[in-house]
């Protein structure tokens, strides 16, 4: 699997639902906590709609976010914390 090194606020992902055609965005606002529901780690994420409105905050396990543009399944980051695009390299 290919986790993102490091979960930062700002940073978004997403996900393709190819059974409904749909594309859900994510932007995380929180950083990880040490153990959630199971002793998954958590993070605090919002959903962005597709005007760039912010919808149903929530909670997703960090084994579902990937950093591989090519990922398939979970969601995969698209965009750094710096807004840059996740298919570039930064210099970080």
């Amino acid at each position: 699997m290919t986790h993102p090194t490091t979960i930062e606020p700002g940073q978004e992902y997403e996900s393709y639902d190819p059974g409904h055609g749909v594309i859900t965005r994510i932007r995380i606002k929180g950083t990880p906590t040490p153990t959630g529901r199971w002793g998954v780690p958590n993070v605090a994420v919002i959903t962005i709609a597709p005007d760039g409105r912010e919808l149903r905050p929530r909670t997703i396990p960090t084994r579902h976010l990937h950093a591989s543009p090519t990922r398939k399944t979970g969601y995969r980051l698209v965009q750094h914390a710096d807004g840059t695009p996740a298919n570039q390299e930064t210099s970080r």
